[in-house]
């Protein structure tokens, strides 16, 4: 009996759902290292956002962190019941709510900082700058075509 090739076109593996299941994998060594300060990736990478500028509009931090606004207010929901950031009233547009760290807030993203380190160069040591940069390379192609 000869053996099946995998090389067939119906064989081939669907780029979406294994740059899905390297993205779920990623986001489990983050969280694990960040568990401890209560967060999860997705909010210490708000939380970050938000500490290095002055208070700011949903829309605008939507559009920095490449987000749409219903995902960016649920984790904002989540972090303000942790007491993490407060929503601000903007004094040029009333129809427009600002977000800011509280103290609480900025400490856990200070705090937390380490643990993501952590990830980072628990990621770098296996995987090795070489594929990270390729990495890097293959998502701003990826991201091109959608341009």
């Amino acid at each position: 009996m000869a053996e099946r090739s995998l090389s067939k076109p119906n064989d081939e593996p669907c780029y979406c759902g294994l740059t899905r299941r390297a993205s779920r994998s990623l986001t489990e060594i983050y969280e694990r290292e960040l568990a401890p300060y209560g967060i999860t990736q997705p909010q210490f990478s708000l939380l970050r956002a938000a500490s290095n500028s002055a208070p700011m509009g949903i829309t605008e931090l939507a559009l920095q962190l490449n987000l749409d606004r219903t995902t960016l207010g649920r984790n904002l929901k989540l972090l303000e019941a942790q007491g993490l950031v407060v929503f601000v009233a903007n004094q040029h547009d009333q129809r427009e709510r600002l977000v800011t760290l509280t103290r609480s807030g900025a400490k856990v993203s200070k705090e937390a900082l380490a643990a993501w380190q952590a990830a980072q160069a628990l990621i770098r040591r296996n995987i090795g700058r070489q594929k990270l940069v390729a990495l890097e390379q293959l998502v701003a192609e990826i991201d091109a075509l959608v341009s």
